[in-house]
Parts: C-alpha cells; sequence; structure tokens
C-alpha cells in the first residue's frame, strides 16, 4: 500500500534527541507524530539503529518488503526503492530501523556527518515528492552519534527530550557540548578540503563564525516525567540559565520549552498500546502534547471525542495559559490529596468524638441511652457490634500507621535535603516542615489510639461472646 501524493506540499523534518536513553523520547515521537496525523500526512522514521525502541513500539504493524532507515536512507545507494511503507493509522505512516525479513547487521557509527545530512536531506525530498509527506519526523538514538547529529543539522526543528534530575539533565549539556563540537570539526573539514565557508573575505574561520552558523538551528526543549509541583516561572529560568550559561549560543536557538507531567497510566501505556493520546486524550499529559504541536509544526490537530466525553470542553479542557503554568503530575497532586484528606478526616472526627463525649457527659439522659445500648455485657449484639468495630479500629490503625510513615520519609527527605544543601532556613521551608511534623503526629497518635481501641473493643467482645456462648 502506498501513500497517496500531494504534489507541492513542503515537508517539515522534526528530529527527537536526547543526552540519554530512558527518557520518553520515543513515547514523545510516537504520540506527537499521532497527533499531527489527524490533520498532516506524517511519516515517521526510526533512526535509532542501535536499540530501534520504535520499531519495537510499532511491532504489530510490521510487514515484510518495508522502506527501512537502514537500507533506503542511511545507507541508499541514491536509487528509488519500490517497497511500501507501513501504514499505522489514517494520515500516520512508518518506517522501521531494519526491514523485519532483513537480519539486522552490527552498525558502527562511522558515517561522515556530512553526508548523513546531505543523504537525509536527499531521502526525505525523495519520500515528499513520492508520497506526499507533510510532516517527517525522526526518532533518533538517544545519545551522542553522528546520525541524530545529522539529523539535527537536516531537521527544521530539533526536539531535546530532558528531565530535571540533574544527571539526565547532565546528559543533555553533554549533548549540546557533542552538537557544538562536532559543528566545529564539520567546518574545518570543510575548510581543510577547500569548500567556502561563511566568512568575509580574508577571515579565518573561528569558533564564532562557527556558532553563528551553529545558531540557525531550532531547539525545543521537552522536559519530561515532571512530578512535583513546582513554579513553572522559576523552573522555566532556572533551566534556561543553566542552558545559557554553558552555552551562549543557544539563546537564539531555542525556540520553545515545555514541561510534561509524569503520568502512571502514561507509562503502562507504553508496553500496552503506543498511543495513549487515543486512550486518554483529556489528560493534561495528551492537551501539553497537542499544545506544542500547535506550535510546532502549527496547525489545528485534535482526535474526535467519543459521545461520552461530550462535556470535555466544560470540565477538563485546560487553557493554554493554564498548561504552560502547570507542573507537577496529576497523579502526585492525587496522592497527596489523598494523605491530606486522611489526615485532616481523623482531625475532624477527633472533634466529633469530643463534641459527642462532652455532651453526653453533660446530659444524664443522654449518657444513660448511650451506656444502655452499648452495654455487652447486657446486649448480646452489641458484643458483636462491638467485635466488628474494633476489626475496623485495627484497619484504621494499620492505614494510619502507613499515612504516618510517609509523613516521616517526607520530613526525613527535607530535613537531610536541608542538611546537605546547606539552603537556608527560608519561611517557606519551616511551614512546609510544621506542616509535615504536625500531620506526621497527628496521624501516628490516631495510629496509636485506634489501635488500643481495637484491641480493647476485640478483647472486650470476645469475653462477652464467650460469656453468652457458655452460660
Amino acid at each position: 500500500m502506498t501513500v497517496p501524493s500531494t504534489p507541492g506540499a513542503e515537508a517539515t523534518c522534526l528530529a527527537f534527541v536526547s543526552g540519554k536513553g530512558g527518557v520518553g523520547k520515543t513515547f514523545l515521537v510516537a504520540n506527537m507524530g499521532r497527533a499531527i496525523a489527524t490533520s498532516r500526512k506524517t511519516i515517521l522514521i526510526d533512526l535509532d539503529l542501535q536499540n530501534q525502541g520504535l520499531s519495537g513500539l510499532l511491532s504489530s504493524y510490521l510487514a515484510d518488503d518495508v522502506v527501512n532507515a537502514a537500507d533506503d536512507i542511511i545507507f541508499a545507494t541514491g536509487a528509488e526503492s519500490d517497497k511500501t511503507l507501513i501504514r499505522i493509522a489514517g494520515n500516520l505512516w512508518f518506517i522501521p530501523a531494519f526491514s523485519p525479513s532483513a537480519p539486522r547487521g552490527s552498525f558502527a557509527n562511522t558515517l561522515q556527518v556530512g553526508d548523513l545530512a546531505m543523504k537525509l536531506r536527499e531521502r526525505v525530498e525523495y519520500l515528499r515528492t513520492k508520497y506526499g509527506a507533510e510532516v517527517v519526523i525522526l526518532d533518533c538514538h538517544g545519545g551522542l552519534d553522528n546520525i541524530s547529529f545529522g539529523a539535527f543539522i537536516y531537521s527544521d526543528v530539533t526536539f531535546v527530550v530532558t528531565e530535571v534530575d540533574k544527571v539526565t539533565f547532565n546528559g543533555t549539556l553533554e549533548l549540546m557540548d557533542f552538537y557544538f563540537e562536532s559543528a566545529v570539526a564539520q567546518s574545518e573539514q570543510s575548510r581543510e578540503a577547500g569548500q567556502p565557508c561563511q566568512k568575509s573575505a580574508g577571515e579565518h574561520t573561528s569558533i564564532q563564525s562557527i556558532a553563528r552558523q551553529f545558531e540557525e538551528n531550532k531547539l525545543y526543549f521537552l522536559v519530561n516525567r515532571v512530578r512535583y509541583r513546582l513554579d513553572s516561572k522559576i523552573l522555566r529560568k532556572t533551566l534556561e540559565d543553566e542552558l545559557f550559561k554553558n552555552f551562549g549560543h543557544l539563546r537564539k536557538m531555542l525556540c520553545g520549552l515545555a514541561f510534561l507531567p509524569s503520568d502512571t497510566l502514561a507509562a503502562r501505556s507504553f508496553s500496552d498500546y503506543p498511543f495513549y493520546l487515543e486512550l486518554l486524550p483529556e489528560s493534561i499529559l495528551s492537551q501539553k502534547i497537542f499544545q506544542i504541536c500547535r506550535e510546532v509544526p502549527g496547525g489545528n490537530f485534535q482526535l474526535r471525542q467519543p459521545s461520552m466525553l461530550s462535556l470535555y470542553n466544560v470540565f477538563e479542557r485546560k487553557s493554554d495559559k493554564f498548561l504552560d503554568r502547570y507542573i507537577g503530575s496529576p497523579d502526585e497532586d492525587r496522592s497527596n490529596r489523598v494523605f491530606s484528606y486522611t489526615a485532616w478526616s481523623h482531625i475532624l472526627l477527633f472533634v466529633f468524638i469530643g463534641a459527642l463525649l462532652f455532651v453526653t457527659s453533660h446530659n444524664t439522659v443522654a449518657a444513660k441511652a448511650v451506656s444502655a445500648d452499648f452495654n455487652p455485657e447486657s446486649n448480646p449484639l452489641t458484643a458483636v457490634a462491638t467485635f466488628f468495630l474494633g476489626i475496623l479500629f485495627f484497619y484504621f490503625a494499620m492505614f494510619d500507621r502507613q499515612v504516618s510513615s510517609f509523613y516521616r520519609d517526607q520530613m526525613r527527605y527535607e530535613v537531610r535535603l536541608f542538611r546537605r544543601t546547606r539552603r537556608y532556613a527560608d519561611p517557606l521551608f519551616a511551614v512546609n516542615f510544621l506542616r509535615l511534623f504536625f500531620l506526621r503526629i497527628i496521624t501516628m497518635l490516631w495510629a496509636i489510639m485506634f489501635y488500643i481501641s481495637a484491641i480493647t473493643y476485640v478483647g472486650v467482645s470476645v469475653v462477652f461472646i464467650g460469656m453468652a456462648v457458655f452460660k
């Protein structure tokens, strides 16, 4: 099956790179490709000849005798191929790293960067002409290799996928350093070969002139799997300052920076179904992906909503301003809310019981009624109810103990982080620590009280039930 051609369509080439593997690059490639394909003919190309992550993700769609990146793009001889593309869905098409019917030979990263960039340009233009591709997305190797640099040189926009942690972000800085050094080396090779350089007459090739050529490439940073609620402006400024401090020329190259939340269901869908967008298009992660696609390459991209989601625009759709500002994880927010609900509901329960005891202690009639109805000695059914109430209290005690340990670990983390980073004890840290300490004490006390109540109720009920049975 071939893609119907659209003569004159201009292709937009997007490359996805990362300083290391495991940052969610292939997940974003697949889902952004699926989003763009809702209105444009899109081809995904797996250029990661070492890991073939995208080929593995879309393995259920593979077929024999298809166009593949190794034979028909990277090592192509220039001859036109009669092979077909793999159709995934609608306007979305795919080129795997290797042909499924051919053995995967060892890949040596010895290809010249200039040759790779020219070859990518030639083959992508061929795909545009033959198949009418409007957008071509290149999934490159997660790390330092010449193919990813060639894709960076050729593509219109390069998406750099990273994470907030220092290890991954340091890998991103290494990737930028590798690209810059490769650009310098490529320019030096061109100068030694006698090829013209972009410089004024009599001027020698310098780092500054190379940087000016390097700045023509556009970079869009995707900070993936953000978990904790942070201030968007502060985090954005911190990352930009770190990037610009190491590479000043990135000021001109940076065309966007987005924060994508960590999502448990998205991680689970990676092994179950390749397109998370189709499963939960209303999630914040999906909405952020669509927002990025509206910026690059531009257009209106949206999956058709099922009838059951007819109220999506009213209750779940977020504005672009909210998506830009939101940095965190819905999973993390829900988890924190559950723990907070547990702690504060126990506090309110404590107040309620205290008020009830106060009322009964000052009302003789109410006190007598309560003591008569809930006396296990005079009423065997009350003994049974007391037994199950003790079991319920035991469950509450175990739950409170787990919640208390959560706040304990949070306190340990904050205190030890404070000691090791030697940061100043600002008011925000003090308020957060006092909040954790208070909730830790409350939940721990409730666990102790529930344990004592559970042992007492179960013990008393067992005694009176036994007395009633053997009476």
